[in-house]
């Protein structure tokens, strides 16, 4: 590594000879780990011919484009893995980007501006809910912005430097790397039977649907709300999931009575095939975005203490364990690709442990009891 500052300068400078020839010029980066990784890139195109070695020293600096045109390419740019819930989440988490990032030119953001940004997103506040903002354009909430959104506007921005980088071989550092924050993602609670009961006598339509569906199948809001004709099987009975971030989530599921009963009349009555479509009465071509608002508003008419919609799977999965049923098996119902996503699930009751033994020593045959009386003998 042959880095150096220059005289009233705040950037390393890089300075080695490649094939004889004498490749000297600014890394943009006042970190020096930064700085060594754009030498190691810079040598590694070298390496491949992709910069001219004929070029002069002093070469007019490239024209880099700014971060707001940057982001509408790589919105716009086609990508067959890319699903639609995944664009929608990229063009939410890029708001927050453009307005800090917008006006500077891509390859001037360094690790120091990111580091502001999670501070500026940090000290903000969430917006109002849709229907507060309604009746007062001015509406205010006191909650903040949490890890987690900070982290996906990370993640689109990591995304954007690795596209430039790999694809338009931009000689650029990703100023992102280890800046992404702790998520408390063990936030959840267990609802009771008793409080569902109450929750869904509040609920409107269709958030009475689909929780009923999370409630005894544990699938995601995404998940269901995405259901088509084509994914329900009547003649086996089963829901099934042909999409997912990981093989795993695509997985058929069993359909309960309740479950069953709910589809067949949405089934019935489907005039483009979507089960939960948006829009006016559900006719849209595009499935609900969100029912936030009717969540939020049916657990303050119902009473019960707060919980969030995603808790209802996380209520699926430890009654299902406490019923009885192993890790493993819930790890294929929930859609995990990992075993270690459900370990969290292992706390059984005192009981339920007492009846693993029992079944254990009766699948055994009690052999060592037999042995043990023997030895007496």
């Amino acid at each position: 590594m042959a880095l150096y500052k220059r005289a009233n300068t705040k950037n390393y400078w890089t300075k080695f000879y490649f094939d004889g020839k004498l490749i000297q010029q600014s890394t943009k980066c006042s970190n020096l780990k930064a700085a060594g990784e754009f030498e190691a890139s810079l040598r590694h195109q070298l390496n491949f011919r992709r910069i001219d070695l004929d070029a002069p020293k002093e070469v007019e600096e490239p024209k880099f484009p700014v971060f707001s045109e940057v982001v509408a390419e790589f919105l716009a740019s086609p990508n067959s893995k890319r699903k639609e819930s995944t664009r929608r989440r990229y063009e939410t988490a890029s708001w927050a980007l453009i307005e800090h990032f917008g006006p500077m030119r891509i390859d001037k953001i360094t690790r120091e501006d990111v580091e502001r940004f999670i501070a500026w997103r940090t000290a903000q506040k969430k917006k109002a809910p849709a229907l507060k903002l309604k009746k007062n354009s001015k509406a205010k909430t006191t909650a903040s912005i949490k890890p987690a959104t900070i982290n996906r506007e990370l993640g689109l921005l990591r995304a954007i430097f690795n596209r430039k980088i790999e694809v338009d071989q931009m000689v650029l550092v990703n100023p992102t790397k280890k800046l992404f924050l702790k998520e408390n993602n063990q936030q959840n609670r267990v609802v009771s039977v008793q409080e569902f009961r109450r929750y869904l006598m509040a609920a409107s339509q269709p958030l009475k649907d689909i929780a009923v569906i999370m409630y005894n199948l544990g699938m995601r809001p995404s998940e269901v709300v995405a259901l088509r004709k084509e994914n329900i099987d009547w003649q086996s009975n089963k829901i099934r999931i042909f999409e997912g971030k990981t093989d795993a989530a695509k997985r058929s599921l069993d359909m309960p009575v309740d479950v069953a009963r709910i589809l067949r009349l949405r089934y019935d009555k489907t005039e483009n095939g979507l089960l939960f479509g948006g829009g006016k009465k559900g006719k849209s071509d595009t499935p609900i975005l969100k029912v936030t608002n009717a969540h939020n508003a049916a657990v303050m008419r119902s009473g019960v203490e707060k919980f969030k919609l995603y808790d209802l799977r996380h209520t699926f999965a430890s009654d299902y364990v406490a019923s009885g049923n192993d890790l493993v098996s819930l790890a294929a119902v929930l859609g995990h690709s990992k075993l270690d996503m459900v370990y969290r699930y292992a706390h059984a009751t005192e009981q339920h442990q007492k009846n693993s033994l029992r079944n254990l020593d009766s699948y055994r045959g009690g052999i060592t009891d037999e042995l043990a009386k023997r030895k007496t003998a």
